[in-house]
């Protein structure tokens, strides 16, 4: 697996205006919340409190954005939409979520090592 497949450097470059540095330290913040935040979305899931696991949805959706993490970003935006009624959804939604973002918590351990490269 690539780095580049995972997080789009160039645009996590364009949301923090070219500063390397920023953009490292947004990763690296949001490998360390995002468990949290995933552990919040699956409590409220369970609790059928689905205007919360939305709010999670939408948190995590934003910070993969800002980062470049693309496709984790979409699947995380999936939780902002299902309906009330489909619990099943929100917890497949959420498994997505959760085994997208591992291969970014796997691509964040290199992926600023190489201050030169895009």
């Amino acid at each position: 697996m690539e780095n580049q497949d995972v997080i789009n450097k160039h645009l996590a470059l364009a949301a923090t205006g070219g500063d390397r540095g920023l953009a490292a330290m947004l990763l690296q913040t949001c490998v360390e919340e995002s468990p949290k935040i995933i552990a919040q979305a699956l409590e409220a899931i369970s609790s059928e409190q689905f205007d919360a696991a939305r709010r999670c949805g939408y948190s995590l959706r934003s910070s993969f954005a800002a980062v470049g993490a693309i496709a984790a970003s979409e699947r995380a935006g999936v939780l902002e939409k299902i309906p009330n009624q489909k619990l099943a959804d929100f917890y497949n939604a959420l498994t997505s979520v959760k085994n997208e973002f591992a291969r970014v918590a796997q691509a964040a351990e290199t992926c600023w090592q190489d201050r030169d490269a895009n």
